[in-house]
């Protein structure tokens, strides 16, 4: 009997202590609803995106688009080129599936009101380096000690924002804990992202959203 009382005690201390543990976080957002004509537009978008709709693409896109830094990178052109509009296999469509899963937050930018897609790269602090972190997109993330999911996990964790020592091997991420700078683990590159990663802007144009960008990096 006691025995099975100090388990039980084991347990509660262990949830408590998670439930203690203070960490930088990104919280999952969606501004969406809003603007109900934007609303309606991601849902058709997505459904484009679904049956791989070049046309419905073309037909909501700005006419300075950017897919890149460089004035080369602007315009309709430039997204056929980049995107390879019309390739049934175009790296396109999941770029835009995985985009439009997460939330996408109003800003106004220029005077006027844009949805940016994912939230992360709209509230991504200042204060953190963005080409250092990542962000977990879930809760409940497994870190790992080793990159395997078959080595012991160290803890879970729920939408934090991790520093990055490496971004290997292929996979995965080594990242310090957020409790301990001189501890490290690794995560699964499938269950982050970054400030830096893919990102879209939405603007209206005539009564009509359209795509003003698509692009990564920095």
């Amino acid at each position: 009997m006691k025995c099975f009382l100090n388990f039980i005690l084991l347990i509660f201390l262990s949830f408590s202590c998670k439930a203690e543990l203070k960490y930088p976080q990104l919280i999952p957002t969606d501004q969406s609803n809003i603007d109900p004509s934007f609303k309606i537009f991601k849902n058709k978008l997505a459904k484009a995106v679904e049956l791989r709709d070049s046309s419905f693409i073309l037909n909501h896109l700005s006419n300075n688009v950017m897919v890149g830094f460089d004035a080369e990178s602007m315009g309709i052109d430039a997204f056929r080129r980049e995107w390879q509009i019309g390739n049934y296999n175009s790296k396109l469509w999941i770029v835009l599936s995985d985009l439009l899963k997460y939330g996408c937050i109003l800003e106004k930018i220029n005077s006027t009101n844009q949805f940016i897609c994912p939230y992360i790269h709209a509230l991504f602090p200042d204060t953190i380096d963005p080409a250092m972190h990542i962000v977990l997109l879930h809760s409940n993330v497994p870190i790992y000690k080793g990159p395997s999911e078959k080595t012991d996990i160290i803890l879970q964790l729920d939408y934090a924002i991790l520093k990055v020592i490496a971004w290997k091997p292929e996979g995965w991420i080594k990242i310090t804990l957020p409790f301990n700078n001189s501890q490290t683990g690794f995560v699964l590159e499938s269950k982050c992202y970054t400030a830096y990663d893919y990102r879209i802007y939405f603007e209206k144009f005539d009564n009509s959203w359209k795509i003003s960008n698509l692009l990564g990096g920095d």
